[in-house]
């Protein structure tokens, strides 16, 4: 019964979902005397990529979605604003705002992505926020659901000279603090309760040490035999440091110790064990003693050596670029001499003590401090930080042994695993040879024997026996069943999960299960990051979350640990990893690791001898091989394997277009063949990226876009989506901003921007975009959809004099539509604008035009009066006067529009010994048409009188002759003529039809 148990409880673990959540980040600021700070925390591995789009703008892109708290953020001195770009469900892109010429530095700790921006240096200097306002540490913004606690690493002793290695940290260049005396600096008093209440708030029953200064200084803090040290550069501070908190009178009175020339030192005797934590820097700095943990992690150290001395010729470095003075004090209880690094700020310091051969290191709150162990001892002020040397160099372990060091306090079994133990091997987390335990022939036989012994075995014992079985399962490549029995294994012992090798080993197994996320999770926890064999499975993980980028980054060099894996983990890693080789250019490392598998290719499995083969010919096609390369390709094409028939028909395909040895259809064709071959990853997505491009490239735009638009879909938030997602973007544009939009047909191309409107770009490229379409559409008489685009310019994306205009141009486009409903909306917004402007003769044609349309609008809603009477504010001109007879014309006033007309025939200085243009003659026959059917007999006599003879040399002559005549021969016939006058003239149709020219501010 134990034995069906255990077993039905390993296959229901195995099968259990995993849980996916979207990730909460929390968010911390904090203001400092010369930067302030914005720290994203996520509780897990947050790769990301910050740039400066633009002078003051930092746009930082995290790769994987999350929900930001931004509730609490607020101003900081040089932070305007911190916002979320990204939509929901999309990678995180947050934007910072900050001075246009201030210093900015990025860098990653554990989990936590922080942002300093460093005073501005044309602006007044940052200080800190006054402490009633907001305390000047960094204070953590609730998410609004609890974080998941984060693990305790296992307790181990104390390691001689085993400094752990940290991630460095990417930083923009940030200015150093000049090391420079200064005038005499005086201390500020104490800031009082106020103090102590901002700071009890944060943490519990703090002590909190204030140093202050008129003028910047660099400080150092460190204990020594039950002292903090305060150790200042500046040798004229003539006031005490000042506590305060609830036991203060437990401290000591500081005591004054002498320093080396340019400096001052101070101690004080702690009543106890606690945390010494710093703040600050420059003018104000805090020493806070408090029993919770450090908030920021410590500088770590790095070792140095000279080449080929594998005995001494060390040094070790601190990457402080703060780093002001080094100081010597004499250690009055000792008599020692402790050298001491001060900084600018309290985010540089070298943290807990270690010992090395010779020299100490003490533990460092701010700054670093050492007692050497030799008189030639000294420090060595760089340009990014400070190190320890000696002359001949120190005595250090290489980092390879420190490492060995580690991996035998904080795994189980090394006893057996002679890497472990051998100092001439590489570090080793795993002995997958060891643990195959006679291979998968032999492993359904070992886990019988397990499981039947753990019915007698207490749950340590049951424990262990599952890690076993875990560890057989992963050394022959079944991480799905490995999967299941960690799982069950912490469903026993839940506080297994703190165990470090644990986590390795569950970071593994969810890797070779496919589950890359959370393997990749698991593998970058903090307390792991000292063994170098888990990133050749970082780099496998990140690569099957297809973060090509960061794979490259993490992928090792030396490909020793892999040499001496089983022969299928060796397939299943020296692939992706030759892969990741191959994306980034490094061929000959990429057939390095091929080679490694070809000395066993007559044992491997088809699909790996199948991968193989694509993977040298990718490696050929790089090196310009190009026959090579096919010569490998060709034969996968009737292959069995799926996968690799269509990788290979995509290369192959691609490969010849480029090389003009196949034509545009015949790839197309290729390539929709592979579109369903393959499906659900990276290569999808490929295969429809280049269909789709090569449909953009044949005019085919709405099935290029539309294969696009679902290649994005299938791997959202990878780089292959962000990608093609850009490429998208870019071709969208420049469809619309190029030639390529005449060669369209007004249909296509507003079908096409309807479709995938979405890809229109921000800002004034998305502005023209838009305005070029509707001109497009104005050219072939699509005027309602042309309106309704620059409606939607107007109402959502346009501001000022550029909305005015084009609110010019809509109008007009409304009444070549015969629209005159929403003419009046638009052209109140435009005349609004134009008021608010400087005026000048622009601005008021501007006006002029506006009101021209307004009455035109406003006599085809039948307001004539409004109409005239806007035109009778202007000074008779010729345009204003032939709207003038329009109007009236239009509205069957005909005595006013033989009024107007006269005017017009004034306008064109008419002579009776100069031939009539054909515009003339329309006039004069308009005129003639208003005043015969005004009734006025008297006028019209004179128009035939004196324009009878020229009219009779145009084409008008007979209309003219029918108009003019005697009412008594007027025929029902020429009633009729006069009618289809009236009904044809429309005299502001030239004014309107000068709104379809090319020159107008759509462009």
């Amino acid at each position: 019964m134990v034995r069906l148990f255990l077993l039905t409880g390993v296959c229901l673990t195995a099968l259990m979902p995993m849980a996916w959540a979207q990730d909460r980040v929390s968010i911390r600021t904090g203001t400092h005397s010369d930067y302030s700070r914005v720290v994203f925390d996520w509780g897990t591995s947050a790769p990301y990529d910050l740039q400066q789009t633009e002078p003051g703008v930092l746009d930082l892109t995290f790769r994987k979605n999350a929900v930001p708290d931004l509730t609490a953020v607020e101003k900081l001195p040089n932070v305007a604003s911190v916002e979320k770009l990204s939509a929901d469900g999309e990678n995180l892109k947050i934007r910072i705002r900050i001075p246009a010429d201030s210093k900015y530095r990025h860098f990653l700790i554990g989990d936590r992505v922080v942002v300093d921006v460093y005073n501005s240096a044309t602006g007044t200097k940052a200080v800190a926020a006054p402490v009633s306002a907001k305390p000047t540490e960094e204070k953590p913004v609730q998410a609004t659901k609890a974080p998941t606690p984060t693990a305790k690493p296992a307790a181990t002793p104390p390691v001689v000279d085993a400094a752990p290695v940290s991630t460095p940290a990417e930083t923009t260049s940030a200015p150093v603090a000049a090391a420079e005396s200064a005038p005499e600096a005086v201390a500020v008093v104490d800031q009082g309760p106020t103090v102590l209440e901002q700071e009890a708030a944060r943490i519990a029953d703090p002590h909190v040490i204030t140093v202050s200064s008129t003028e910047e200084m660099g400080l150092a803090a460190f204990e020594r035999n039950g002292y903090l040290w305060l150790v200042i550069d500046r040798p004229s501070l003539s006031v005490l440091p000042q506590i305060n908190g609830p036991k203060k009178e437990e401290f000591t009175p500081f005591e004054k110790v002498a320093t080396s020339e340019g400096g001052v030192a101070y101690r004080t005797r702690m009543p106890g064990t606690a945390t010494i934590e710093g703040e600050g820097g420059g003018l104000i700095w805090r020493v806070i003693v408090s029993p919770k943990d450090k908030a920021v992690e410590p500088t770590p150290p790095t070792r140095e050596f000279k080449s080929g001395d594998d005995i001494r010729g060390g040094a070790m470095a601190w990457a402080m670029p703060l780093v002001t003075k080094n100081l010597s004090i004499v250690d009055p209880d000792v008599g020692d001499t402790i050298l001491v690094a001060t900084v600018d700020a309290a985010d540089q310091f070298a943290g807990t003590e270690r010992n090395f051969v010779d020299f100490e290191q003490l533990n460092s709150s701010i700054g670093l401090a050492i007692v050497p162990k030799a008189d030639d001892v000294k420090f060595e002020k760089r340009a990014g930080g400070v190190a320890v040397t000696r002359p001949g160099g120190l005595a250090l372990s290489r980092m390879r042994d420190v490492t060995q060091r580690i991996i035998e306090q904080k795994t189980t079994g090394e006893t057996e695993n002679p890497a472990a133990t051998d100092p001439t091997k590489t570090p080793r987390m795993f002995d997958f040879n060891r643990w195959m335990m006679g291979g998968l022939n032999a492993l359904h036989d070992n886990q019988h024997i397990l499981l039947a012994g753990m019915a007698d075995k207490d749950k340590s014992g049951r424990v262990q026996d599952l890690l076993m079985m875990a560890k057989m399962n992963m050394a022959n490549d079944r991480g799905q069943e490995a999967v299941g029995l960690l799982r069950f294994a912490e469903s026993e012992m839940p506080d297994i999960k703190e165990s470090p090798e644990f986590l390795a080993l569950r970071g593994v197994a969810l890797s070779m299960a496919s589950m890359f996320e959370d393997g990749f999770r698991d593998l970058n926890t903090a307390a792991l990051k000292d063994y170098p064999e888990l990133d050749y499975w970082r780099a496998y993980a990140a690569a099957g979350l297809e973060d090509w980028q960061q794979a490259k980054k993490l992928l090792p060099t030396d490909m020793t640990i892999v040499s001496e894996y089983p022969r299928r983990l060796q397939e299943r890693m020296l692939l992706r990893l030759a892969e990741i080789a191959l994306r980034s250019g490094e061929v000959k490392a990429a057939e390095s690791m091929l080679g490694m598998l070809q000395k066993e290719q007559q044992h491997l499995q088809p699909w790996t001898v199948a991968a193989m083969d694509y993977l040298r010919g990718e490696a050929h096609r790089q090196n310009k091989e190009y026959t090579k390369a096919e010569e490998y390709w060709k034969p996968l094409l009737t292959g069995k394997d799926d996968l690799y028939r269509a990788k290979a028909g995509l290369a192959l395909t691609m490969l010849q277009l480029d090389q003009g040895t196949i034509k545009l259809e015949e790839a197309v064709d290729r390539l929709e063949g592979l579109r369903y071959m393959w499906r659900g990853d990276e290569l999808e997505a490929q295969i429809n990226s280049r269909l789709g491009k090569l449909y953009l490239d044949q005019a085919r735009y709405m099935k290029g876009f539309s294969i696009l638009r679902d290649a994005v879909a299938m791997s959202p938030g990878t780089d292959i989506s962000n990608d093609i997602a850009y490429m998208m973007t870019d071709s969208f544009k420049n469809l619309f901003l190029s030639d390529a939009l005449e060669k369209m047909s007004p249909v296509d191309a507003i079908t096409v921007y309807e479709e995938f409107r979405e890809l229109t770009p921000d800002g004034d490229d998305g502005n023209r975009l838009i305005r070029r379409l509707a001109e497009r559409l104005v050219d072939a008489d699509l005027l309602g959809r042309a309106a309704t685009l620059l409606q939607y310019q107007v109402d959502y994306r346009l501001q000022g004099r550029e909305a005015a205009d084009t609110s010019l141009r809509l109008a007009a486009i409304y009444l070549l539509s015969d629209n005159p409903n929403p003419v009046l909306r638009v052209l109140d917004k435009a005349t609004t604008t134009y008021a608010g402007l400087p005026k000048d003769d622009s601005v008021n044609q501007k006006l002029r035009e506006a009101a021209m349309l307004r009455a035109r609008a406003l006599s085809e809603l039948k307001r004539v009066d409004e109409a005239l009477a806007i035109l009778n504010t202007y000074p008779p001109s010729p345009d204003i006067n032939r709207l003038r007879a329009d109007i009236a014309w239009n509205a069957g006033r005909w005595q006013d529009a033989a009024i107007a007309l006269q005017d017009l025939i004034v306008d064109q200085a008419i002579v009776a010994e100069r031939p009539l243009t054909q515009a003339q003659a329309d006039i004069i026959l308009n005129r003639a048409v208003a005043l015969n059917l005004a009734g006025d007999r008297v006028a019209l006599a004179n128009m035939r009188e004196r324009f009878g003879d020229q009219m009779m040399k145009t084409s008008r002559s007979k209309l003219f002759d029918v108009v003019t005549r005697s009412r008594t021969s007027t025929l029902a016939s020429d009633r009729e003529s006069i009618a289809a006058l009236v009904s044809e003239v429309d005299l502001f149709k030239d004014f309107l039809d000068t709104y379809r020219a090319s020159d107008q501010p759509s462009n």
